[in-house]
């Protein structure tokens, strides 16, 4: 990647610095890809750096990313960066559990792997929403449909549906763009719109879209080139750091009628309105710097911030920590081998499995003192959320 980058040292921005926060002191921020920007640019503030948007070269195609415009020279260039970082939503998840980063901004919570691996280490983590973005579906920009349901999008990426003609286009074949499994946008589609259902990989695509460092690029300049194309996205990422040539080529389809913008996202009537989210480990000094960064994200001077990044900053309440465990509810035998009990149960509850992946593989109803059969599923880990609309209780099972 070359970042076309405008440098120049000033020391009177380091005397600006807001709370006492020094390149020295700063805590290791990382995050979603979509999330960068608003990652930078709170560093910038906190650290009394001016900042300008600039194009950030990959592929044909390039991005607008913020750049400190006063970082000092070149090594205070790099260490600004290092405590920026964008190792994408599912690595910025590990890293944060893994005690490689101190906050992390993300375009999603946890998935369920990322759940069962923070279990695994010990760890909890307190995920607050800070705005709002929104899950998007992107076609050409030529293509005539403008519109699609939940229920057409589910069957486009099931291979029920495989020609513009069904969903009011031309009578072409539709070409569905993926992602990665554990990727911010992939985990969003299957929250907002596939569910239980399971999508098929996409071979004509499956290497390039992949290679997960280069996906937002290679996606957009995919679909720019294919009139036939439907991929999805973040709202954030389309209008904010993707170039005018690019989103010129690409446009976000409304659902049910309903487009994505600004006043649909902020009144909660596009339907795929999504949180981001400031994530920091539970065990965290309250004291640190990382912890103070997290908590001035929720004053208003940190929405002010948040505002200036171009999101919608999140005007709702309290943390959403890992649940409590309930000791009462137990999953037996465990390993279990062609199924298991529940007990501890007052009401009728829904119970899912997951595998480590985050891939939904079981889902049905349970009460108290109820048999889950998973014979039909293979050995190994999983991860057993049993919900009966008042608590929701997450338990490792083995199958052996």
């Amino acid at each position: 990647m070359l970042s076309v980058v405008c440098c120049c040292a000033s020391a009177a921005y380091a005397q600006q610095a807001m709370e006492g926060y020094t390149f020295d002191n700063y805590p290791r921020v990382d995050g979603s890809t979509s999330t960068l920007p608003l990652n930078r640019i709170i560093a910038c503030k906190l650290l009394g750096l001016s900042y300008n948007w600039e194009l950030s070269i990959s592929g044909v195609y390039g991005v607008y990313v913020p750049f400190p415009s006063n970082p000092d020279g070149w090594e205070r260039s790099r260490r600004f960066q290092e405590l920026t970082q964008s190792s994408q939503t599912h690595y910025s998840f590990i890293n944060l559990i893994d005690n490689k980063a101190d906050v992390i901004i993300t375009a999603r919570k946890m998935s369920a792997g990322e759940r069962a691996y923070a279990e695994e280490a010990g760890v909890s983590l307190i995920e607050t929403p800070i705005a709002w973005d929104a899950f998007i579906m992107l076609a050409h920009a030529q293509n005539p449909v403008g519109s699609l349901t939940k229920k057409q999008i589910q069957d486009i990426y099931t291979g029920q549906v495989t020609n513009w003609s069904k969903v009011g286009g031309k009578d072409r074949k539709i070409n569905p763009y993926s992602r990665n499994y554990d990727s911010g946008s992939q985990e969003l589609m299957e929250t907002f719109v596939m569910g239980e259902l399971e999508m098929p990989e996409w071979p004509y695509d499956y290497d390039v879209i992949r290679a997960e460092v280069t996906y937002m690029y290679q996606a957009y300049e995919l679909l720019g080139g294919d009139p036939d194309g439907i991929c999805y996205s973040v709202h954030y990422y389309r209008e904010r750091i993707m170039n005018e040539g690019m989103k010129n080529l690409v446009k976000s389809l409304a659902i049910e009628g309903i487009p994505p913008n600004e006043q649909t996202i902020a009144d909660g009537t596009y339907p795929f309105r999504a949180e981001v989210y400031a994530v920091i480990r539970s065990d965290q000094d309250r004291e640190s710097r990382a912890y103070k960064l997290y908590e001035w994200l929720r004053t208003e001077e940190g929405k002010a911030v948040i505002t200036e990044s171009g999101y919608l900053p999140y005007n709702g309440q309290a943390d959403h920590s890992l649940p409590v465990a309930y000791p009462e509810i137990r999953l037996y035998p465990n390993p279990a081998a062609d199924g298991f009990y529940v007990s501890g149960l007052t009401r009728m509850a829904s119970c899912a499995l997951f595998d480590l992946s985050g891939r939904k593989v079981l889902s049905l109803p349970v009460a108290d003192g109820g048999y889950v059969r998973m014979t039909s599923l293979p050995t190994g880990p999983y991860i057993v959320t049993l919900s009966d609309g008042k608590k929701t209780v997450r338990h490792k099972l083995m199958k052996r």
